[in-house]
């Protein structure tokens, strides 16, 4: 069945192939794909591109006979190449819905994970659910960019390719990204941080497939056609070649199976043990979630711009949303970033100069009005307070800044200060609003420092009640406030709020009552403006408190919980790394006790030696000695490992098998951590092939002289012998030229007669063919007439005028019958404009010209053969 299903493909093939050349089938194709994708495609050190798409697109030429450009480059620029029509094949793409309405796609060939990669600091992400709440990294075009979106994922950023995206993970920009799973580990890995990364789940299972333009079937079809007619074999070879093969199993494999099965009960019991540990991990990261959003609800609606900067860098590591409304940027425009990116340098100076203060003495600085000049904004003036932020050691990490604008407040200071200065003494010991009114609340004078703070316009005021001119609630203040004043002569602290033309402001009030005797009896009101105290006092304290009681909590719960699941992860794939280093090194690994006594030995060991594990532990390392390596190197050995030094060296050992060979060998001792050696450890590389090799070199580099010298004397009575047989074939030569010519020049006559007399046009073109085909022989024989002056380099050219269009027809109307034959077009390109006639030896053209195409035809098994003129005096040398 597989044999019919092959012979299917190569007659599908065959008739594909030959519908193209009935149709003129492109010569080429151009295809795209991303530059880096190992081991797909990637760039070597040299900047080649090297890579399975490569070497299986070469594949799919020599199959079709049609050349496939391959231009990898970056991944949105390949999606820019195909969609502009520059490129008529795409791929390392992914079949989406999206993609689906522009592009028709081949058959899956690739099955590949796509993971969340989260840094080993973020624990508790295993969903999308819990990603929603943090920046994910992307590279620009990717197909997880439509499942992020699609699934709720908010902040994306969005990178150039993989490698400048892995360049931010280095850098510490980027703690999440989505990332294919095999260039993912190519690149952590050859960025050596895949052991800060973890794969926390996979996002979903991604395809690669090749596509082509909507509609366009027939590269559709060439394309399959092309992959199809590749074998199974050959598939596997590139994919052996590039993905690599399974390691056989080693010989004890019937131990592993016993070790596999303590180690799938220990790995359940970690599992149960892993199970109940991530629920909590997930319940804890879910209250923390919780809490971080109450936190993030509060610090936004303090009603205070809230910031927190690191201590060494003075970046910005937390703002509010009202601090971004100030600043009118994004959160992620101004984290990472310092006052000098926003404000000019006097405004730094002064800032930096606080901050220092607060994280140098660790005291709370509560007052600090400080005037902000934006580099964009116009200046603002803010009341601060800045504390210092700690960790669970006590360690100041940096500076949490709280402050209010207070540049209205301050404006308004200003112009109560310059209306002051001209009123009288009297008035300016007064700088309260101060009215007087009957205990029926009907105003009958005031005095205004500030007349804008007035409920409404000083004309209106006068003659009218408490009741015509505030708000319902602010009249029920005042009216109590007469009340109490009425009956206890005096009242204080009754706060009203009320709007005015600089908008909602807060009013003290504090009345007397100025006359008994009068009736309606009247009192003094004055009316403090209170706004500023009011509300930076009431939001800065409650922001304050809460803020540092949430912080406290979430950071004191987030390291311990943290700190507890980094330490026992830490250790444990640290044991797991060096004991996985050690067994799987190429270089056999010996730990022996003080007497050299074989504690332990690894797989490279057992390979070398020829020994088991069980035959050499407990054994002395002398069992290995072969006899031939000098005892004083045993005695330089010795004595410098009991100095407590390293020792290098080349040791003559015997294997099991009784064969000599060479180690390279560096034995050092293993110390404790009071300093005492506890055992030596030796690694060891086999170098008994470089040895032989070198021997062998030298060998033949002998050998090869004396064959230099054989070869000499041989080339030179060659030379004598060919130069007698260069004669004998310029007489031979000079023979037959001289007795081809006579019957030669009997058919051009017998030709020239046929023609005089022939009618039929198909007769006299045949003939005509005939004339040319003999004259053009009988000039080649003139030439050989002329083989000694060819072997003697005075040959001459003719130097006549001619038409080159004309000698082109000439030598493609001989021509035409034989590429006719083979169902090969035979094209000439338009001669290039360079005006007159051409000078020149027209016969050796014509020769010259019709070797070419005779070579051209003879060789081309289909498509066409095209004769290109190229005028040279047109290039600069």
């Amino acid at each position: 069945m597989r044999m019919l299903v092959r012979c299917l493909f190569g007659l599908l093939l065959t008739l594909g192939l030959h519908a193209g050349a009935a149709a003129e089938k492109p010569a080429s194709i151009v295809v795209t794909m991303d530059d880096n994708y190992p081991p797909y495609v990637f760039r070597d050190s040299d900047g080649q591109l090297r890579g399975y798409l490569i070497d299986v697109w070469a594949l799919w030429s020599k199959k079709t006979g049609i050349q496939a450009e391959l231009q990898p480059v970056s991944w949105s620029a390949a999606l820019q190449k195909f969609d502009s029509g520059e490129a008529q094949v795409i791929d390392t793409i992914f079949n989406t819905p999206a993609r689906q309405q522009k592009m028709d796609f081949t058959a899956p060939y690739a099955d590949l994970p796509v993971p969340i990669f989260v840094h080993k600091s973020i624990q508790g992400i295993d969903s999308v659910a819990t990603l929603r709440a943090f920046s994910v990294g992307i590279k620009t075009g990717d197909a997880c960019g439509e499942k992020l979106s699609a699934a709720g994922v908010a902040r994306i950023d969005e990178y150039p390719s993989y490698e400048v995206m892995v360049g931010a993970a280095v850098g510490g920009t980027l703690r999440i990204f989505c990332l294919d799973g095999p260039p993912g580990h190519f690149l952590l890995n050859r960025a050596g941080i895949e052991r800060e990364y973890n794969e926390a789940f996979t996002l979903y299972q991604g395809q690669f497939h090749r596509a082509v333009h909507k509609g366009d079937q027939a590269t559709l079809a060439a394309v399959n056609a092309g992959f199809a007619a590749i074998s199974r074999e050959e598939m596997y070879g590139l994919t052996e070649k590039w993905m690599g093969r399974p390691v056989a199993g080693a010989a004890w494999a019937p131990l592993v199976g016993y070790g596999m099965a303590f180690v799938l009960a220990l790995g359940l019991i970690l599992a149960f043990w892993n199970f109940l540990l991530r629920r909590t991990v997930v319940r804890r990261t879910r209250d923390l979630e919780a809490e971080r959003q109450r936190l993030a609800a509060v610090v936004d609606g303090v009603g205070a711009y809230v910031a927190i900067k690191d201590a060494g860098t003075f970046r910005f590591s937390f703002v509010n949303k009202a601090l971004c409304e100030l600043m009118g940027r994004p959160a992620e425009q101004l984290l990472g970033h310092t006052d000098s990116d926003f404000f000019d340098k006097e405004t730094v100076r002064s800032i930096r100069e606080v901050d220092r203060r607060v994280i140098e003495t660790g005291e709370t600085v509560r007052t600090v009005e400080q005037r902000l000049v934006f580099k964009d904004h116009p200046p603002r003036s803010m009341l601060a307070i800045k504390t210092p932020m700690r960790d669970h050691t006590g360690k100041i990490t940096g500076v949490m800044v709280l402050a209010s604008d207070i540049t209205e407040q301050i404006e308004q200071s200003r112009k109560l200060a310059e209306v002051s200065e001209d009123l009288a003494a009297t008035l300016r010991a007064i700088p309260d609003l101060l009215f007087e009114v009957d205990e029926n609340g009907l105003f009958l004078n005031y005095w205004a420092a500030d007349q804008q703070e007035l409920a409404a316009p000083p004309e209106a005021i006068i003659g009218r009640t408490l009741q015509e001119l505030l708000p319902p609630a602010a009249v029920a203040v005042g009216l109590a406030a007469i009340a109490e004043a009425a009956a206890r002569g005096s009242s204080r602290g009754q706060l009203i709020q009320l709007p005015t033309p600089n908008g909602e402001h807060w009013f003290e009030l504090s009345t007397t009552l100025k006359s008994a005797a009068v009736s309606p009896r009247r009192f003094i009101i004055l009316s403090r403006n209170v706004t500023d105290r009011v509300l930076a006092n009431a939001e800065m304290a409650a922001a304050r408190a809460e803020a540092e009681r949430l912080l406290a909590e979430a950071d004191s719960m987030r390291e311990v919980l943290l700190s507890t699941l980094e330490d026992q992860q830490q250790a444990d794939a640290q044991v797991r790394r060096l004991s996985q280093a050690v067994e799987q090194s190429p270089e056999s690994v010996v730990i022996t006790d003080l007497d050299g006594n074989i504690e332990y030995i690894n797989e490279a060991f057992v390979r070398t030696s020829g020994y088991s594990r069980e035959e050499m532990i407990g054994q002395n390392s002398r069992i290995l000695q072969s006899g031939q390596t000098p005892r004083a190197t045993y005695d330089e050995l010795w004595a410098t490992l009991l100095a407590g030094r390293a020792w290098s060296g080349q040791l003559i050992n015997k294997r099991k098998s009784g064969e000599i060979y060479y180690e390279q060998a560096l034995i050092a001792p293993i110390r404790q951590p009071d300093g005492m050696v506890l055992n030596y450890l030796a690694v060891k590389q086999d170098i008994t092939e470089k040895k032989r090799l070198g021997e062998e070199l030298d060998r033949h580099r002998h050998h090869l002289e004396e064959l230099v010298v054989t070869r000499t004397a041989e080339l030179a009575a060659a030379k004598q012998a060919a130069e007698v047989a260069n004669e004998a074939k310029s007489a031979f030569l000079a023979n037959m030229s001289h007795e081809i010519r006579t019957p030669m020049n009997a058919i051009i006559g017998l030709t020239h007669m046929l023609q005089r007399t022939a009618h039929a046009p198909d007769q006299l073109e045949k003939l005509a063919k005939i004339r040319d085909s003999a004259d053009h022989l009988l000039s080649v024989i003139n030439d050989v007439l002329d083989i000694s002056k060819i072997e003697s380099g005075k040959v001459t050219l003719e130097k006549v005028d001619f038409d080159l269009e004309t000698q082109i027809k000439r030598v493609l109307t001989l021509v035409r019958d034989r590429a006719d034959d083979k169902g090969l077009a035979l094209r000439s390109e338009p001669l290039p404009a360079f005006g007159g006639c051409l000078r020149g030896d027209p016969t050796r053209l014509t020769q010259a010209l019709l070797n070419y195409l005779g070579n051209a035809i003879k060789f081309t098994e289909r498509g066409s053969v095209t004769l290109r003129s190229v005028n040279l005096m047109a290039f600069p040398k």
